[in-house]
């Protein structure tokens, strides 16, 4: 019997540095990216800092739930993806979450320094708008985000 080269299982807070280094290597050549979050002036510290702070506050979110899968001859993470399953926020929970993310629109840590808000705010700003139209939170699992290390 073959054995496995690859294994599926759940993130941790410790899986973010192995996080956020594939993501950088899966997004390095995006033309997307490039645009709306140009390392050349985002700098590499700031990307690394951002994405550290993003993931953690979601990792924090009793709806969100991360996966990875781990090569098993080497050990290392390989892939990765952000599901949220379904929920009901309470209303002070939504207060809060709305809070947030205003303080951090108005003080300018929402996004990364350097990012290409012009773009950002018209791509991810349609986004959540026809997700508040169309997505039901109490019956929807969406999967945001998956990232994968090009070999």
């Amino acid at each position: 019997m073959a054995t496995e080269n690859f294994v599926l299982s759940s993130c941790t807070l410790d899986d973010l540095p192995a996080m956020i280094t594939v993501h950088r290597d899966a997004f390095a050549n995006d033309q997307f990216s490039k645009y709306a979050f140009p390392r050349e002036a985002i700098g590499e510290a700031e990307q690394v800092r951002w994405m550290r702070e993003f993931l953690t506050g979601h990792f924090r979110k009793p709806e969100m739930a991360f996966y990875k899968i781990t090569e098993t001859n080497t050990g290392n993470l390989v892939a990765w993806m952000r599901c949220q399953v379904p929920h009901v926020l309470s209303e002070e929970e939504s207060k809060k979450r709305k809070e947030e993310k205003e303080r951090k629109l108005k003080d300018g840590t929402f996004w990364p320094k350097g990012a290409n808000l012009e773009v950002i705010g018209a791509t991810f700003g349609t986004l959540v708008k026809l997700t508040q139209k169309y997505v039901n939170d109490a019956e929807t699992y969406c999967e945001f985000i998956s990232f994968s290390k090009r070999r």
